[in-house]
């Protein structure tokens, strides 16, 4: 079953999980990023790695192109982090900071606080062909984090009167200069940054 969550109102929830987590626990990036790792690991284990696909060359804070928007568009870009420069460029979300705040997505917050994770760094128009959406008021180069985190998360909507699925890894998708979540994804067929499925 695949399942997409379009998360524009996320930022204010990232902010809060990152300073939440970065106070109160420390997370190691290891030295030697961890290429493929798989979820057979320990859960002791602590570590942030990166994808199986290596960080793509992109820039923090690429703006979108204007003179190709409706007024629409336009009104929007004012209230959107992710179409505007950053208002601290070094204060940009590392790659722990991406994971931490992926963590935070999780519907067992308490369980996912050592959870796995691989994030990955790309420009936007890569993370878009990978999640098969696009959103205009983003600049194509705009760099962004792909994190899959492996922990349980369940929808908080679904059919009516289906029950809601729980998958056991889900994937998220922010700009890494205001840290605005972009989208959520979870189910067969979504990107998956440990395994490399879901990256056509």
């Amino acid at each position: 079953m695949k399942s997409r969550f379009n998360l524009i109102n996320l930022s204010t929830a990232i902010g809060i999980v990152i300073t939440t987590l970065c106070v109160g626990a420390v997370f190691a990036i290891a030295s030697n990023a961890v290429v493929g790792a798989t979820r057979s690991q320990e859960d002791s284990i602590q570590f942030v790695s990166e994808g199986v696909v290596a960080d793509v060359a992109c820039e923090v804070g690429a703006l979108p192109n204007l003179q190709k928007m409706s007024e629409r568009q336009l009104e929007m870009v004012a209230t959107n982090p992710f179409a505007n420069k950053p208002a601290d460029i070094d204060a940009v979300l590392t790659r722990e900071d991406a994971a931490n705040a992926a963590r935070g997505s999780s519907t067992d917050l308490e369980g996912s606080i050592d959870a796995l994770v691989a994030a990955t760094q790309v420009p936007y128009i890569l993370a878009a062909k990978w999640i098969g959406d696009s959103n205009e008021l983003i600049a194509p180069d705009r760099c962004v984090w792909v994190v899959t985190v492996d922990a349980t998360f369940t929808p908080q909507h679904g059919p009516k009167g289906a029950k809601l699925p729980t998958f056991d890894h889900y994937t998220v998708v922010m700009d890494a200069a205001s840290g605005q979540g972009i989208s959520m994804n979870a189910g067969p067929g979504e990107p998956d940054m440990f395994t490399g499925e879901g990256l056509n």
